[in-house]
């Protein structure tokens, strides 16, 4: 993709347990030169929400790196999990 495109990804979220709240997902280890319309939140009540990668200026193409992060508050507790590359 050259400098100035975009696409959109949608994530889904399994929900499990009657979990029905927010669910906050970030993208991190961005190759240089993209960027990601981060956080992105999944609004309780919904299974999924789209998420928007860019190229900006030289974008790299070294993906090893970038991954998605989920966090939820569920009850008192603050739950992370890594949910997968891009």
């Amino acid at each position: 993709m050259s400098a100035g495109g975009g696409t959109s990804l949608t994530l889904r979220a399994e929900r499990i347990d009657g979990y029905d709240g927010d669910i906050r997902v970030d993208v991190s280890g961005l190759p240089q030169g993209w960027s990601a319309s981060t956080p992105m939140i999944i609004q309780a009540g919904h299974n999924e929400a789209r998420l928007v990668i860019n190229a900006l200026d030289k974008p790299q193409a070294d993906w090893s790196q970038a991954k998605l992060t989920a966090n939820a508050q569920i009850g008192k507790e603050q739950v992370t999990r890594e949910v997968g590359k891009l």
